[in-house]
């Protein structure tokens, strides 16, 4: 039926589009790379990071996948909070906040 258009931003690409340049792009993400590429703000997001500052950014409907053992809450923002002293699948099982 219908395909929805792949997008990716990453701190030191910028938006990439189109389902292969987004997997390249994921397959070379490195991390505390150094933002050179503005965060967009005008479509919901999904952020994947390590920096809870950042979400306070994200645009209205956004989710957040935030990797840090500090515990966190967003209120106007759902998403999920991945502590690496918990097993990964027991987390992601759990309800988004």
């Amino acid at each position: 039926c219908c395909q929805l258009g792949v997008q990716l931003w990453t701190a030191d690409r910028g938006l990439v589009k189109g389902n292969q340049v987004v997997l390249e792009t994921l397959a070379a993400v490195q991390i505390q790379a150094d933002a050179i590429a503005a965060f967009p703000l005008d479509a919901p997001s999904l952020c994947l990071t390590a920096q809870a500052s950042r979400l306070k950014q994200l645009p209205p409907h956004s989710r957040y996948l935030l990797f840090s053992a500090a515990s966190v809450s967003i209120a106007e923002i759902q998403g999920f909070q991945i502590d690496s002293d918990r097993p990964l699948a027991a987390q992601l099982a759990q309800a988004v906040r």
